[in-house]
């Protein structure tokens, strides 16, 4: 599984089941940025810890009717 989809399957769990393991989500943080809440990778596509990109973002909203936005991006939260 490409790194993008199982990171996006990662959101799409917690947004349905609750809380997913912290020891994924550490481990998926500590892959994509070493932990870091402001990391910027992809050309400046993909944002914060777990270097979530934009259309994440849309397509979770969309199917889930959340709100989230592009600066939660940045949040550990």
């Amino acid at each position: 599984m490409k790194k993008a989809a199982f990171i996006l399957c990662a959101i799409i769990t917690h947004c349905v089941f609750g809380n997913p393991s912290s020891r994924l989500i550490d481990a998926l943080m500590h892959v994509e940025s070493k932990g870091k809440v402001h990391a910027i990778g992809d050309n400046g596509r993909a944002v914060g810890c777990l270097q979530i990109h934009k259309g994440v973002i849309e397509d979770v909203n969309r199917a889930y009717n959340t709100t989230y936005r592009l600066s939660d991006r940045k949040s550990i939260d």
